[in-house]
């Protein structure tokens, strides 16, 4: 199974010290971690440019484990990141973990079975 990871996701996994690679990997043991590069993207504007002194090390702390690590990195071209998601996951039939609700409505309404993190460490999944 391929799993697509959200900029939410990886925010909120780092905001709450949550190695979220290590908990997908441990969950789903088949999966396949995909990072889009427009995900990849998104984090550097958030570390370059959020509000939130949280937010911005949280993006830093992530891009420097995927670094590290390795990922697949994927390209999905041009355009809004959760619709093109959207129709990655419909055309990989793969999976999206997210913590943005509306994502998720989205998701949902799309049939594709989504991942999220609750109580700060378990995976659950629709």
């Amino acid at each position: 199974m391929e799993i697509l990871v959200d900029t939410n996701a990886l925010i909120y996994a780092a905001s709450s010290k949550i190695d979220i690679f290590t908990v997908i990997r441990e969950t789903f043991t088949d999966a396949e971690i995909l990072i889009p590069k427009e995900v990849i993207e998104e984090l550097k504007k958030i570390r370059e440019g959020a509000r939130k002194l949280s937010d911005k090390r949280a993006a830093s702390l992530i891009l420097q484990i995927i670094n590290k690590r390795y990922i697949k990195k994927i390209e999905m071209g041009e355009g809004n990141v959760d619709d093109l998601l959207i129709k990655e996951a419909l055309k990989r039939k793969a999976a999206v973990i997210t913590s943005d609700k509306n994502l998720k409505q989205k998701l949902k309404k799309a049939n594709i079975k989504t991942i999220y993190l609750k109580q700060k460490k378990i995976l659950e999944a629709d």
